[in-house]
């Protein structure tokens, strides 16, 4: 049961991801730019994203400081709100879903094996941002899971 229910999230944060990324409709157009190369830059910024398809529309705010990147998204459609979160520390991914108690982490170089999109590039519009430290703290009770790439 809870190997399904982590596959279940998995899934989840695939098919989120996938959507977010590869629905490049409408939008704020900036940088072109992966969280990876965000987060490899070291700066303190906060990036916005904000995509509108058929099927919904999706809202992302991306805070970067140093040697951390967090990226919160929301993805609505007309029957529900989905909110998904990519937490990177510059050694894990961490990804979680709200409402689930279950997290799943990876390593950094292993996430683009894991259908974790942190090598997508898409459009940020980005501004300076005050580092709040807090905002870099995984959710205490959300429980990770390591993932490895399938051989």
């Amino acid at each position: 049961m809870k190997k399904n229910i982590l596959w279940l999230l998995a899934l989840i944060v695939v098919i989120i991801l996938v959507i977010y990324l590869s629905s490049r409709n409408g939008g704020i157009l900036s940088s072109g730019q992966s969280l990876r190369q965000l987060f490899e830059a070291g700066l303190e910024q906060k990036c916005l994203v904000e995509q509108v398809t058929e099927e919904g529309r999706s809202e992302s705010v991306t805070y970067t400081s140093k040697d951390m990147l967090r990226s919160d998204l929301k993805y609505k459609t007309s029957e529900a709100t989905t909110s998904a979160h990519i937490l990177i520390d510059g050694e894990y991914v961490y990804t979680w879903v709200d409402d689930f108690n279950l997290g799943i982490r990876t390593a950094i170089d292993d996430a683009p094996k894991t259908n974790i999109g942190i090598d997508q590039k898409f459009d940020y519009d980005c501004m300076p941002w005050e580092t709040d430290l807090g905002m870099f703290d995984l959710p205490d009770q959300v429980q990770f899971t390591n993932i490895r790439p399938a051989n």
